[in-house]
C-alpha cells in the first residue's frame, strides 16, 4: 500500500472517531490539496468550520484556496461564520485578519 493510500485510511478511521476533529480535517485537507484534490480539501476544511471547530491553521488554508480560486464571496462567508465564533476563539479570526493583510493589494 503506498503511502498516500495509508494516511488516507488512518485519517478515515481518525474521522470516525471524531469527525469534526479540526487538527486531523487540516492535515486531512493539507494532504488532500497537494494530491491535487482541492474540493475534498475544501470539504474537509469546512466541515471543521461549520460545526465551530477550527484553528488558526484551517482558517488560512481554506482562505489560501478561496483566493486563489477567486471566491471571494466564501471568503466573506468565512469571516462571517467566525464572528459568530465565541471570544475564546481569537487566533482563527486573527488568521483571517492575516490573510486579509496579505492579499489586499
Amino acid at each position: 500500500m503506498c503511502i498516500r493510500a495509508r494516511a488516507r485510511t488512518l485519517f478515515e478511521r481518525a474521522l470516525e472517531l471524531d469527525l469534526y476533529n479540526p487538527y486531523v480535517c487540516h492535515a486531512y485537507g493539507l494532504m488532500e490539496r497537494k494530491s491535487g484534490n482541492t474540493d475534498a480539501a475544501k470539504q474537509l476544511w469546512e466541515r471543521a468550520l461549520q460545526n465551530n471547530c477550527s484553528t488558526a491553521a484551517l482558517v488560512c488554508s481554506l482562505g489560501e484556496v478561496l483566493i486563489a480560486a477567486r471566491q471571494y464571496e466564501d471568503t466573506r462567508g468565512l469571516s462571517r461564520l467566525l464572528s459568530t465564533y465565541d471570544a475564546a476563539d481569537a487566533p482563527p479570526s486573527l488568521a483571517l485578519s492575516g490573510l486579509r493583510l496579505r492579499h489586499d493589494n
